[in-house]
C-alpha cells in the first residue's frame, strides 16, 4: 500500500458520523488481534456501539472480520497515522501499544479516554521504556503485580494516577477455552517445545539451544523448535545451521509459525528463556516450563530504582524450573503451577473480556 491509498482510507475513516457512539481500537501488528479480539467480539455481541478498527499490518485478522457495527481500516503510513491520532474524536480508544504520546503516535487534541490492554504478563517496569504508560487514562492489569508496579511508577515520577482495572489476560482465557476441546494423539514420547524470545541473548542466537537439543535427543524424546517471528526474520543463517545439524534426527520438527495454538496444545513441556509464551503455556494449560538462564532484557533505565522484582523473573520457579542438562525429565518430575497460584497471580481468569466490556460500557455512557 502507498501513501495515496492510505490517504483514501484515512478520508473514509473521518467520514464516519456520530463519533460519540464509536469505540476505536488500534492494532500495530497482526499479533495484536489475539489480545484485542476477545474484547471486540464481546462488545459486538452485547452492545450496539460502532467499532472502528485501525490496523497497520496487512496480515491483521481484524481486516477479515465481517460483522455489523464493525469496520476496519488499514493505514500504515506513519505521517498519516500521526495526523489521525491527533484528530480522533471518539470517546474511547483502546490499544496494546505502549509509549503513547512519546513518539509519533500522540494523544488526540479532543477529549479521548485511552485504555491500554496488556499483550504480555510481564512487568510494566522491565521490558518497557520508563514512563511507557504515562499518557494512558486506564490500564487493564493482568494481575496484582501490575497494580503494585503502576502505583509505584506513578509515585516515582509524580504521574497522574490512572484507573487500574483488574482485567486479567484474554489470551489465557482463549487458550483455556480452546484447550478444552483438544484431544492429543497418543505418543509414548514427550513433546518438548523450544520457544525462546528474540535478540542476541536468546538461546538460539547465543548458542545455548544446542545443549538443550542435544540433551533431549539423548533422552530420545520429541523436539519442536518454534523460534520467535523476529528470529525467523533476522537470524535465518543461525536457524539454517541448527536445522542442518539436526536434520537426521527423525523426532525433530521445525514450526516457525506462531499463528495458532495447536503447537502449544500438542506439546508437553515448554523450554524458553524470557519469552512471555512460557507463562501463557503454564497458567493456561498448567503444563511445565523449563527455563534456560540468559541475560535479561531490561528496557527501563530506571528499573532498579523502582524497587520491585519483575514478574517474569520471580515467577519462573513458580511455573516451572531451570533446565538441567543432567536430569532425566519425565512428566512427573517437573514443577508446575496449581489452580490456587493461578488465581493469586491472574485476575478474572476466564472473564477478562466480560470485565473489559463492562468498564468500556460505563465510559461510553458517562456524561
Amino acid at each position: 500500500m502507498g501513501f495515496f491509498t492510505d490517504f483514501k482510507i484515512l478520508n473514509s475513516f473521518f467520514n464516519e458520523k456520530n463519533h460519540s457512539e464509536q469505540i476505536i481500537f488500534y492494532s500495530e501488528t497482526a499479533n495484536d488481534w489475539q489480545h484485542l479480539s476477545g474484547i471486540i467480539l464481546e462488545l459486538l455481541k452485547k452492545y450496539d456501539f460502532k467499532i472502528l478498527y485501525i490496523c497497520s499490518d496487512k496480515n491483521d485478522h481484524g481486516l477479515k472480520l465481517d460483522k455489523d457495527n464493525f469496520k476496519s481500516y488499514l493505514i500504515s503510513n506513519k505521517h498519516l497515522l500521526t495526523w489521525l491520532f491527533k484528530n480522533i474524536k471518539s470517546k474511547v480508544m483502546i490499544m496494546t501499544l505502549p509509549d503513547l504520546n512519546q513518539y509519533y503516535l500522540k494523544r488526540s487534541k479532543y477529549p479521548v479516554h485511552y485504555i491500554y490492554v496488556p499483550h504480555t504478563l510481564s512487568s510494566l517496569h522491565s521490558i518497557y521504556r520508563k514512563r511507557a504508560f504515562e499518557y494512558f487514562d486506564t490500564l487493564f492489569c493482568v494481575g496484582p503485580h501490575h497494580i503494585k508496579e503502576a502505583r509505584r511508577i506513578e509515585k516515582m515520577y509524580n504521574i497522574r494516577p490512572k484507573e487500574l482495572i483488574e482485567y486479567g489476560y484474554n489470551k489465557i482465557d482463549n487458550l483455556i477455552n480452546e484447550f478444552k476441546n483438544f484431544k492429543k494423539k497418543k505418543d509414548d514420547k514427550i513433546n518438548f517445545l523450544i520457544a525462546p524470545t528474540w535478540g542476541e541473548n536468546c538461546i538460539i542466537n547465543n548458542g545455548k539451544v544446542i545443549g538443550v537439543i542435544d540433551h533431549i535427543i539423548a533422552l530420545k524424546q520429541n523436539i519442536i523448535l518454534r523460534p520467535h517471528p523476529i528470529t525467523v526474520r533476522n537470524s535465518s543463517d543461525i536457524l539454517k545451521k541448527i536445522l542442518s545439524k539436526y536434520k537426521s534426527y527423525k523426532n525433530f520438527l521445525y514450526l516457525p509459525s506462531t499463528d495458532n495454538n495447536l503447537t502449544l496444545f500438542q506439546s508437553d513441556v515448554l523450554i524458553s528463556d524470557w519469552s512471555g509464551v512460557a507463562f501463557e503455556f503454564a497458567f493456561a494449560l498448567k503444563k511445565p516450563v523449563l527455563f534456560v538462564d540468559t541475560e535479561r532484557k531490561i528496557k527501563n533505565v530506571d528499573y532498579d530504582k523502582v524497587g520491585i522484582e519483575s514478574f517474569e523473573y520471580s515467577a519462573r520457579t513458580l511455573v516451572g524450573e531451570f533446565f538441567d542438562s543432567t536430569k532425566n525429565y519425565t512428566l512427573n518430575n517437573i514443577n508446575t503451577v496449581d489452580d490456587k497460584q493461578i488465581i493469586e497471580n491472574i485476575f478474572s481468569v476466564g472473564r477478562s473480556a466480560e470485565v473489559a466490556i463492562k468498564y468500556i460500557y460505563k465510559l461510553m455512557n458517562k456524561k
